[in-house]
Order: C-alpha cells, then structure tokens, then sequence
C-alpha cells in the first residue's frame, strides 16, 4: 500500500514549497509535479519497508554526494522540521560520506547544512524578540 504523493510532498517538503511550486503559470510545472507525486512521492516515499528516518538518510546522503544543494537543502529542513533528523545526526551523515565523496563535495553539503541551522537559529531568536 502506498501512501498519497501530494501528502508525503507536502509533509517532508513543507506547505510553503508545495505551494511556491505549485503557483508556476507553466504548464510544464504542473506535470512535473505530477510526475514526481507519483513516482518520487507515492510509489517511493509511500512504499512500504522503510521508516522515514531511513528514507531521509538515503535522501540527504545521494542529494549531497551528487551536489544538488536546493533539493538537500529541501529535505534537511524537511527532516529537521519534521522532527526525523536532527542537525547533529545529519552532520554525522555528511561526514560519514566524506572518504566517498570527497572534501568539496561534503564541505558544500556541510555548507548547506549548516545555513539551514543558522537560519533557524536566527528565526528562532526573531520569533523571542516579537514576543
């Protein structure tokens, strides 16, 4: 049993980038979208075997030994905001495949990494400073 792509989307990615993605005026977006509901969210994320820790580790771990930064970026803050990962572990991750994938490409995942933490340092103490 798979579950719904457009949930799972929604769910690891946030409602901010379904949404930023989904308003494109282009045609070819909303079948991009549906293909990747189906294919990478649905039949994938949805399968069953794997907790999503899991799916997440295997996730970031390919995003950031291909260096597709803005999809890594996505699914850190997806996994950390979620709950599922957290900072620590993912640099641990990225670490880990440092042997494998070489300095460059593990220092711009740990680049990516570590933007993603300061941003959210920097909206936390925004967020106590309103209040």
């Amino acid at each position: 049993m798979t579950e719904d792509g457009a949930h799972l989307r929604e769910q690891v990615l946030g409602t901010e980038h379904v949404i930023h993605t989904s308003a494109s005026p282009l045609s070819a977006t909303a079948e991009f979208v549906a293909l990747a509901e189906e294919l990478v969210w649905s039949r994938t994320w949805g399968r069953e075997g794997l907790e999503r820790a899991e799916q997440s580790t295997i996730t970031i771990a390919t995003l950031a030994a291909l260096g597709h930064a803005h999809e890594l970026r996505l699914h850190i803050c997806g996994a950390i905001r979620n709950g599922i990962l957290d900072a620590d572990h993912i640099g641990r991750i990225l670490l880990h495949q440092l042997p494998y994938v070489g300095f460059p490409i593990a220092s711009h995942a740990l680049g990516v990494l570590r933007a993603v933490v300061e941003e959210s340092v920097a909206a936390e103490a925004e967020e106590r400073s309103e209040q």
